[in-house]
């Protein structure tokens, strides 16, 4: 919180360095472009513009209060160190904010272990390392080591680097390519060699996870593509037969193909992609995630140097997604039940439509006359957890033994096996879940389960069986026309569609049962008949 002061107390303030900025602001450091002034025991803080100098003292960059106290720095007296690990949130932007006034480091250089740095252009006005009060056994004047996302070190257009006495070293710097190392030491007159017995740069820890050898486009065939898999081909090039020692194939996924397909290989972290090393000119990816965009590029490691293709795309084929999620019924009515879900999570495709199918399930009427009124009472569980008839338990013995069967007649057998081989789910699987009592069916008369496409007519489905296909942007349906009091099994599934082919998710099973209609038992149509000394009395059955 500010207040206002006179210049006599900000002067007299217990803090020694309290400056004043052009006899209206009272602060204890000079901000950016502001260097400090003595006059006639005055502090003061003088505009410099671009021609400031600041000394500060050496320091390890590892947070953004120690960041801050580098603003506006144009010397730094000693070595500068970077190490922002994973849990630093230090950007860029706020580098270069506080460190782009640094022209010269009489010590070392050293960024290291950083995971956010793309680039050293935060030290655009960076003129000179000398290298002094190096103790490090080899004496380096400029260290880069494990840097993740280090891609770039300076823009050379803008930038003049002069760099005192020792070794420049790199390792560990996946993303950077030699190239851009090669680059560095010919602007600052330092060698780079890439040999083995060289112990400053690495050849395999720098731009190993990157796309930095020169192009050649192998004629690459892709076949075998389905949901999960893909096999890539080509053949080895005539040019590096007998130098070869083999290919590196890295792939990964992509938002789409459209993409800029050199930046999503060379900004990626190293992580995002995988990588296959084959000897022959073939190779199989696996465990692909389905209806996605996969980049890849081939690298191909001979005994001299390396090449690589440009980046390609593909996507793999859509798939059954996972089932609708958070579903609900809900009776609203005696003829009506509101089904409300959840689109999947798992969509594998573009959703093009859910698909339900349900049945009635009569109230078996030996089960009703055996039920225990007085204990049970008259209602019925809306929810039961399986589709099963379940008997009174046993008082004599304490156990409750039950009907593993469902009673079905023919043709609603018929059609529930139909709808499951349409829901995408296996013949023998889906139908035989359950033992399957036939009622109403003439002794040794065959069943017959209707195969994909051979067609009941659903233009004739009364109250008694419900078939739906409803729109993808739908989650909310009311299911009307049903019986009253009644239980309905429901059969769910979402589907996608890609190229007329439609696959759809595993069938989910739920149970409801409409409300009571208040006057479903008056007696309707009563008729009265009186012949001689009889009387004859007549009505409809309630409904």
């Amino acid at each position: 919180m500010s207040r206002c002061v006179t210049y006599e107390e900000c002067t007299s303030l217990p803090d020694k360095d309290m400056f004043i900025i052009g006899d209206k602001n009272c602060t204890h450091t000079c901000p950016k472009r502001y260097q400090m002034k003595y006059e006639n025991k005055r502090k003061y803080c003088e505009f410099c513009g671009d021609n400031c100098t600041k000394e500060c003292e050496g320091v390890e960059v590892e947070n953004m209060n120690i960041l801050k106290s580098l603003e506006g720095c144009t010397t730094i007296k000693g070595s500068l160190t970077i190490t922002l690990g994973k849990t630093a949130t230090i950007t860029q932007k706020e580098l270069a904010y506080n460190l782009e006034e640094i022209r010269i480091i009489t010590g070392e250089l050293k960024i290291q272990r950083t995971y956010q740095i793309e680039s050293l252009d935060f030290l655009k006005k960076l003129k000179e390392v000398r290298g002094l009060k190096t103790h490090s056994l080899h004496k380096y004047v400029v260290t880069v080591r494990d840097n993740v996302d280090l891609i770039k070190l300076f823009d050379w257009s803008t930038v003049q680097l002069n760099l005192g006495p020792g070794n420049i070293s790199f390792h560990y710097n996946p993303m950077l390519c030699l190239s851009e190392i090669e680059e560095f030491a010919k602007r600052t007159n330092k060698t780079a060699s890439f040999e083995p017995e060289n112990i400053h740069i690495s050849k395999l820890s720098n731009g190993d996870q990157a796309a930095c050898s020169k192009r050649y486009d192998l004629n690459i065939e892709e076949f075998n593509k389905n949901a999960t898999f893909m096999t890539l081909r080509w053949s080895d090039p005539e040019e590096y037969r007998n130098e070869l020692i083999g290919y590196y194939v890295h792939y990964k996924a992509t938002k789409n193909c459209n993409e800029t397909n050199d930046t999503s290989r060379d900004n990626c972290e190293s992580q995002d992609w995988m990588t296959h090393l084959v000897t022959e000119p073939c190779v199989n990816l696996t465990d692909l995630t389905p209806f996605t965009s996969y980049f890849y590029y081939i690298k191909i490691l001979t005994n001299k140097s390396n090449s690589e293709t440009p980046v390609r795309c593909f996507k793999s084929s859509a798939h059954d997604p996972s089932p609708p999620s958070d579903v609900i019924l809900a009776p609203v009515t005696s003829d009506t039940i509101t089904l409300k879900w959840k689109a999947p999570e798992l969509p594998n495709g573009i959703l093009s439509h859910y698909v339900l199918f349900g049945f009635m399930q009569k109230d078996d009427r030996t089960l009703l006359d055996k039920r225990n009124y007085c204990n049970k009472g008259i209602t019925f569980d809306s929810e039961p957890k399986k589709l099963q008839s379940y008997l009174e338990s046993d008082e004599s013995n304490g156990t409750c033994s039950c009907d593993d069967f469902i009673h079905l007649n023919t043709k609603t057998l018929e059609k529930l096996c139909y709808y499951h081989v349409n829901l995408g789910m296996d013949l023998m699987n889906s139908c035989n879940d359950y033992k399957v009592e036939i009622i109403n069916l003439p002794p040794d008369s065959p069943i017959q389960i209707n195969k994909r496409g051979e067609g009941w007519n659903l233009d004739d489905l009364t109250y008694r069986e419900v078939y739906e296909k409803i729109d993808a942007d739908v989650t909310i349906y009311n299911l009307t026309n049903l019986y009253h009091y009644t239980q309905y099994v429901f059969y769910f599934s979402a589907c996608n569609t890609e190229e007329n082919i439609s696959h759809c998710s595993a069938v989910m099973m739920e149970y409801a049962r409409t409300l009571r209609k208040e006057d479903a038992d008056d007696i309707q149509g009563m008729e009265i008949e009186i012949d001689k000394n009889n009387t004859y009395i007549s009505w409809k059955e309630p409904e």
